[in-house]
Parts: C-alpha cells; structure tokens; sequence
C-alpha cells in the first residue's frame, strides 16, 4: 500500500539531518566525499554510511525500473505484430485458393505505390514504438519530488547527458560547495551570504527542474508526432490498399500480400532483436554507484579552528579594502578629459567650454566671462577647418541626455558663426522641449512645426535679429507626433532647400539622442553631428551608446564638445588646451555678436 504522509515532527527532523549531510565532488575524478556534521561522532559515522547505503541502492533501483519499462514496450509492439502477421497469412492463403489459377499479379506501378506506402507506415511504427518507450522512460519519475529530481538528472538517458542539465548540476555543487566555506568561516544560516547561496541553490533547482520538465514535455511531443506520422501513413496505405483492390475486380492481391507479409516479418526480427537486447540488458543490470570507503567513527573534532578563522578574517578585511577602492574608481566612469573622448568614444575632440557659475543658460549675447567667449571662438574655429568646403554646411548640434547644455551651445555656436561674418540660421527642432526661444528670449508664434503641418512658408518662420547675419527658427508650437514631422518629406525638402541657400550655416538643435529617436532621424540629413558632452556629468557607458545610435546613422562628420568644464579643478591639466589665464575665469567680459529679437 501507499506509505502514510509525513508527519511535521519528522518532516522537521529530516530537515536538520539533510542541512548536517555535505556532498562534494573530487575535482578530476568521478568521487564524492559525503560528510555529516554531528557532535556525537558514532551519529556522524552511522548517518553518513547509511545516506551512501540508500543512494546506491536507489540507483539501481531506478536504473532496472527504467529498463524493465523498455523491455515491456518492446514485448507489447512483439505480441502485437505477430498477432497481426498471423491474420496476414490466413487471408493471403484464403486470398490464394479464390484466385482461378492460384495466382494473381497486380500492375507493377501499382503495386510499387502501395509497397512504398506500406514501408513508410512500417518506418512509422517502429519509430512511435521508439518514441513511445523514450517517453514512458522519461515520465516514469515525479518531478515534483526532490530526489527524484536528482536521480533524474544523474541516472536516465536523456537526461543525464543533456549538457543544460550538467551546467545545472555543476552549478548546484559550486553552490553548495561556496555554502560549506561560509559555514566553515562560522555565518549561520541565518546571515544574508548564506541565505542568498540558499536561495541560488533553490533557484538552479528549479531551473534544473523546468529544464527537466521541458525534456519530457519535448519526448511526448516527438512521440505524439510519431504517433500522428504513423496514423497519416497507415490511412495513406489502407487508402491504396483499397484502391488496388477496387482496380483488380475480384482478384485478391497476392503479391500485395506477399509484400505486405515479408514486410511485417523484416520488422517483427526488427523487434524482437531489440526486445531481445532489452532483456539481456535488464538480466545484466549493474549498478554503477558503489561505496569506496565506509565513514569510520571521528577521533577528533574539526572545527572550529582559531588559526584558519583569523587568516581567513585578516584575508577577507584586505580583500574588501582593495575591493572598495577599486569600486569606488569604478563607480565614476564620467566623461572627464578630451582624452575620455578620444580613446573612449571614438569621435574627434572639437574643444570645451568652461562652465558660468550661477548660469543656467549662459549665451555670449549677454554679460558671459572672457574665457566662456573664447572657447567658443576656438570651437568655430575646429569646426570651419572639420566640415569641409560645402556652400552651406547643415549640422545638428545634440547630446546624451538633458541638462548637458545642448542647447546653450547650439546657440552660442551659432552666434559665434555670425560673428565671424557668415550667415546662420539657427533651427529648433527639439519641439518636445524648445529651449532656443528661452535662451535667446523671442517668441515662438511661427515655427518648424507650422513649416512641416503646412501651415506657414519659411520666410513666415524665420525670425531676425540685430545682427543681420543671424536668423532662427523657432520649435513652433508642440506637435503630437514630431518624430513623423521630422521623418517626413518636407523636412528632407527643407534642409535640401537650405544647403542651396542663402545660409553659409544651418546649426539645428535636436533633442538628446537616448530620449528620442528625432536626433538620429536628422543625421542622415546632415552634414556633421556635434555631440556635447556634459564634463564630469555623462556617464561613459550611456555616451557610447548614444554614439553608437548616431554612427547607425552613417553621419559625414561627428565632432564632440567637453562643456562645463571646472578648470579650477583641473587647471594645470586644462592649460595644455588654452592658454589664457584662468584668474579672469568669472570676470564679467560681454561678448555681444547677436543680441536676438523679432525684426
């Protein structure tokens, strides 16, 4: 009968033995050490001894119950195809006597047609008997229960030589073996290092589990297709049969029959050679676990050991010590130095622009330091002597993310051009958040986004200023979809319109590149790409990704700005860059190319 269900008393008492018992693999052999930690060492001994006793004898226990199952789905397709094989015979004798001559000969195209037939519905049945005893070998164990779990994974083909069931269980011994060392250092298991090896330890169970699952879920698949194959081929086959029979009138078919015989007799030797070697394999079962060495009485105690604990202690103090220094250092992967752009970001370095203490929006129309106005004439400078001889060089000026200063340099870049003597027109397209309105202070009546819906021309849009070499166009009002907008035929046609004129320069300020997808879309467009870059604030790894979003683009040019750089923190450093003096960093020098307003 059933066994009666576990008590909780006993059920708790199993617990504590099993967090006693320790199994541990032998590197480069096929060895395991099992160890109960007890402080009655006769316990210890028996407990061990009797754990190794019960795993070999359940080993081979469900090593012949897996054979045996075999053996008796070769036995039940043997009996059955005899069966079959015999009635075969008594008709084609009975077919033989009805025939006038004793004779009959089918049509050869015919009877190869149904002769094929039949050889597939045979390769059919041999394979859904395969199937079918893979199968039952596989579901025989309940994978809800632990130890079945494991002697799964370790004992039935199928299972055992799946290489995601190794790396599980290789995992689980690590795991148990990074448990033993924190029980050794003297964690309970109470403490947070050893609670998470426990719950690493659950969590590779049950993926072992699951994989374990997916195996026999994936066996009563294939068997249930074989299954399906074979149908489909006996129903092909009768078809045939039946057709052959209905095309010879009264004739029987008796080289159909013959075939049909010869056949099932290939398969039947065909199952009984197989039936045959299951049985001499389940006759010569052996168990391939056995007892090396039996557990002998402990003369002494192991633990716990003052000496070991120390070093060990005084080892993990200076690990920890080095760990947190290096992790500190790795925590900070901002963008520091034009070398961190050079060498980790691939793009070239155009210049950096000091930071404005007190400034959110520091444009050079108004009262900026002597310094903040020359890196930007530096920057035009890079930027003359990178894009090229086009007639009108169209670029995006973007960034990683907010708050880099993205539009501030748009705009002072741009009126740095204007100053120079060439003609500029500074666009919005961030029309999500246009801050170009804000920083220059003029209105956003007409803008891009009335440009793009149609709902105004591009001498509508632009807006002037006092400097009759600088023009901006505005965001416009916020459109629902500016993705689509800036996508869309009449931006490619804009900006074409605009490389042929009457700018020498577009500079057009797009939303950060990790945010939206609008930057990217623009790239194609135009002729460069000037990335900023926040100094000390973007973090490594998100700047390479937006770079990487931008090269996917396949861009002419991608020159990258350092901005807000503190040069008091690093001004020895910095000089080798510019060579003015830094005493006069927040001096209150204006530069004043293009004070904005609406002509």
């Amino acid at each position: 009968g059933a066994e009666p269900p576990e008590s909780p008393e006993e059920a708790s008492r199993v617990g504590i033995l099993m967090g006693r018992l320790t199994v541990t693999p032998q590197i480069g052999s096929r060895l395991v050490t099992v160890e109960v930690v007890s402080r009655h060492p006769e316990f210890a001994s028996e407990a061990a001894n009797a754990f190794v006793d019960e795993y070999v004898s359940q080993n081979l226990e469900l090593k012949t119950a897996a054979i045996k199952i075999k053996k008796e789905q070769y036995d039940l397709q043997v009996n059955r195809l005899q069966d079959q094989l015999k009635a075969e015979k008594e008709l084609f004798l009975k077919s033989q006597k009805a025939t006038p001559n004793g004779v009959y000969i089918e049509p050869s195209q015919l009877a190869a047609t149904v002769s094929g037939s039949r050889t597939d519905w045979t390769r059919a049945q041999i394979d859904t008997a395969r199937f079918k005893a893979d199968f039952d070998r596989l579901s025989k164990y309940n994978l809800n229960d632990p130890a079945a779990v494991n002697a799964a994974a370790e004992t039935v083909p199928g299972m055992s030589t799946d290489q995601v069931v190794l790396n599980y269980l290789s995992d689980i011994q690590d795991k148990e073996k990074e448990r033993k060392k924190l029980k050794v250092q003297g964690l309970g298991d109470d403490h947070p290092r050893v609670v998470q090896v426990d719950t690493d330890i659950d969590s590779v169970r049950r993926q072992l589990k699951a994989r374990l699952v997916s195996i026999v879920e994936s066996a009563r698949q294939t068997y249930e297709s074989a299954k399906a194959t074979e149908e489909r081929y006996k129903n092909a086959y009768e078809a045939q049969n039946a057709m052959a029979n209905e095309q010879a009138g009264q004739g029987i078919g008796l080289d159909f029959q013959q075939n049909k015989i010869k056949s099932d007799e290939e398969l039947l030797a065909k199952l009984q050679s197989q039936a045959e070697e299951a049985r001499v394999e389940a006759s010569a079962t052996s168990n391939n676990v056995r007892k090396m060495d039996a557990a002998q009485v402990p003369t002494a105690p192991f633990k716990p050991d003052p000496v070991r604990n120390m070093a060990l202690a005084l080892l993990t103090g200076f690990v920890l010590a080095l760990g947190l220094a290096f992790g500190l250092d790795y925590l900070d992967d901002t963008i520091k130095t034009p070398e961190d752009i050079t060498r980790k970001l691939h793009v070239q370095f155009l210049g950096l622009v000091p930071g404005v203490r007190g400034e959110k929006q520091p444009v050079l129309s108004g009262p900026v330091p002597h310094d903040f106005g020359e890196s930007y004439r530096a920057l035009r400078t890079s930027l003359v002597f990178t894009s090229g001889g086009e007639s009108t060089r169209v670029i995006t000026v973007t960034s990683t993310q907010p708050l880099e200063g993205k539009t501030t340099t748009a705009c002072n870049l741009a009126m740095v051009l204007a100053s120079g003597g060439s003609r500029v027109l500074l666009m919005d397209a961030h029309m999500r958040r246009p801050g170009v309105r804000k920083a220059l202070k003029i209105n956003n009546t007409v803008g891009l986004s009335h440009l793009l819906v149609g709902q105004a021309r591009v001498r509508e849009a632009i807006q002037r200023t006092s400097d009759p070499n600088f023009c901006v166009m505005t965001a416009g009002r916020t459109p629902p979809n500016p993705s689509e907008l800036l996508s869309s035929e009449r931006m490619r046609q804009l900006v074409a319109n605009l490389k042929q004129g009457p700018f020498d320069w577009v500079v057009i300020d797009t939303p950060p590149v990790l945010a939206v997808t609008d930057a990217v879309i623009l790239t194609p467009l135009v002729d460069g790409v000037t990335f900023v870059v926040g100094a000390e604030m973007t973090r490594r790894r998100l700047a390479e990704r937006a770079v990487h979003m931008i090269m996917a683009s396949r861009p002419k040019v991608v020159g990258a700005v350092l901005n807000r750089v503190n040069f008091d923190r690093n001004k020895y450093y910095y000089s080798r860059y510019y060579g003015y003096q830094y005493k006069s960093y927040y001096g209150t020098h204006t530069s004043n190319p293009a004070p904005a307003h609406k002509a």
